[in-house]
């Protein structure tokens, strides 16, 4: 979603317009129209202005979760007057846009995505003795390992995450501190202080909010969940949500893009708990919100880009996908045919929201839908499949590789996506040299 609002106030500077650039062509047209608007106000406030007229307008424009003008949202409220103005002597135009994928329509009508860039970097955690992180530089299609970080995890890690803006990686893992957190100059990452503050216990899963404000771990032991908040380099936990997960996290925890709810699987039911996000403040929603819930611990979670879609990886064989869909904070889970017939590991969106892909606990190993509106059709399984187990998977930022952690050698397996054919690429020089528990790609 795009929120813009454009602020007309009296202060005792000249008169200016303040912008923001590149702005997408939606944008653009607005500023325009901004831009007539104030010439219109002028115009209506020649002669000076009085209580008859009003200290302030402001205009909030809403992009919906498709990328459209949200027509149905207010575009102007009029404010009480405060003081009395005798001229109109500034204007300031201010935008905030929040991680918005805008897509560009060609003379036939039909929608294209736009350019988005690359992931430059893959981390894998391996149980690989020491050598617990692997962090490799695409160039193309090869992978590099970089050299090893100066300060390794104290363990294996079981998940791990990029920050949206490129700049973190934190790793979930065993053993206390329990997270690591490197900063990123360059090719090098550096370990950061651990917070003051530390989980209460092994952790299984971590993610990041999307504006790269909070980072959330499901661990063991109670409150089974803790919530950061970053400033900088500094990570402060918040006080816990009102109302706890009931045990352990089985491993999948995700904000939503929008930052707007965090996903967390339970071990014990309900297993799904979705809390809605105001603030530093995390409302667990009703279990009633959603149409059904799951009967097996959830293994792994990813929301859609556009945030209607979320998606858990069960270990069931009956059930190994489940996608819901958002209405409000209402969650319809959607019938999905042809699904495999072994037990869900992980799951991921790609960025386009045209695929979804489904890590396993035996053969195939994974599984790709399609989406097409609320059908989910699955596509024929590539031509090599991975060699075991996949604990986790993700798929790059531009949604053209999709990659695996593995059980058995080679440990991790990455393909490349044209259309809807997935290619193994070749391995990497430099291998893990045990089991890969968890893979990331960085968002740029």
């Amino acid at each position: 979603m795009v929120i813009i609002k454009k602020v007309f106030k009296v202060t005792d500077s000249i008169s200016k317009l303040i912008g923001v650039e590149p702005l997408a062509p939606e944008v653009s047209d607005i500023v325009s129209d901004v831009i007539s608007d104030v010439e219109e106000i002028k115009d209506q406030l020649d002669g000076g202005l009085d209580s008859n007229n009003s200290t302030e307008y402001r205009n909030t424009y809403v992009f919906n979760d498709t990328g459209n003008l949200d027509l149905t949202h207010p575009l102007i409220v009029n404010f009480e007057l405060i003081d009395e103005m005798t001229k109109l002597v500034e204007v300031k135009v201010s935008f905030k846009k929040k991680n918005t994928r805008y897509t560009i329509s060609n003379p036939e009508g039909e929608t294209a995505e736009p350019s988005i860039a690359g992931s430059t970097y893959m981390a894998i955690g391996s149980a690989s003795g020491i050598d617990y992180l692997y962090i490799y530089k695409r160039s193309g299609d090869t992978f590099t390992k970089l050299t090893n970080v100066s300060i390794m995890p104290a363990n294996t890690p079981q998940d791990i995450d990029f920050s949206h803006n490129g700049t973190y990686l934190a790793i979930a893992h065993q053993v206390s501190p329990y997270i690591t957190i490197y900063k990123r100059s360059g090719d090098t990452f550096t370990k950061l202080s651990n917070p003051a503050s530390l989980p209460a216990g092994h952790c299984w899963g971590i993610t990041w909010s999307h504006d790269d404000t909070f980072l959330s771990v499901a661990h063991t032991d109670s409150p089974y969940i803790t919530i950061y908040e970053r400033s900088n380099d500094t990570f402060t936990k918040l006080s816990n949500p009102a109302i706890l997960p009931n045990s352990d996290g089985g491993g999948g925890i995700r904000f939503s893009e929008y930052s707007t709810y965090l996903a967390y699987g339970d071990v014990t039911a309900p297993r799904l708990i979705v809390y809605k996000i105001d603030d530093t403040t995390f409302t667990k929603l009703s279990d009633g919100n959603f149409s059904w819930l799951p009967i097996t611990i959830v293994k792994g979670i990813d929301w859609s880009k556009n945030t209607i879609y979320l998606a858990l990886a069960s270990d069931s064989a009956t059930d190994p996908l489940v996608i819901y869909k958002r209405s409000g904070d209402t969650f319809e889970k959607i019938t999905i045919s042809e699904l495999p017939s072994t037990l869900g590991r992980d799951v991921s969106f790609a960025n386009n929201d045209t695929y979804v892909a489904l890590s396993l606990y035996a053969s195939p190993y994974v599984a790709i839908f399609k989406r097409s509106g609320d059908t989910f059709t699955r596509l024929s399984n590539p031509s090599t499949l991975p060699t075991g187990e996949s604990p986790r998977l993700c798929f790059s930022n531009d949604s053209v590789y999709l990659a695996l952690s593995h059980y058995a050698s080679p440990y991790i397996t990455i393909y490349k996506r044209s259309g809807d054919i997935f290619t193994k690429l070749s391995n990497p020089d430099d291998l893990p040299t045990g089991t890969a528990l968890s893979i990331a790609f960085s968002y740029q």
